[in-house]
């Protein structure tokens, strides 16, 4: 971390250590932790944004299976009678 030209007997340096006494980094500046939780709340919007937008498409391309399907049965439906009748009426 430092050589010994940089530190000289009695200069002051100021060290963190955690409640066991074990040498840890300093904690986040103020801007810092503003940062991290900035960057935090984004990426925890662009995960509810995208989960949505996914279920969102998946529960549009069920509804469209659904709505294809119903129009196979009507048309299959159709040629079976020739045409000559309405089953809805």
């Amino acid at each position: 971390m430092f050589t010994d030209e940089e530190m000289k007997a009695g200069d002051r340096t100021r060290i963190w250590v955690d409640a066991t006494g074990t040498p840890t980094v300093a904690p986040l500046s103020h801007s810092d932790a503003v940062t991290v939780a900035a960057i935090a709340a984004v990426g925890f919007w662009a995960a509810v944004a995208g989960t949505g937008a996914g279920l969102w498409a998946l529960y549009r391309r069920r509804l469209e299976r659904l709505r294809y399907a119903d129009w196979d049965r009507r048309l299959s439906d159709l040629v079976a009678d020739k045409g000559r009748r309405n089953r809805d009426a």
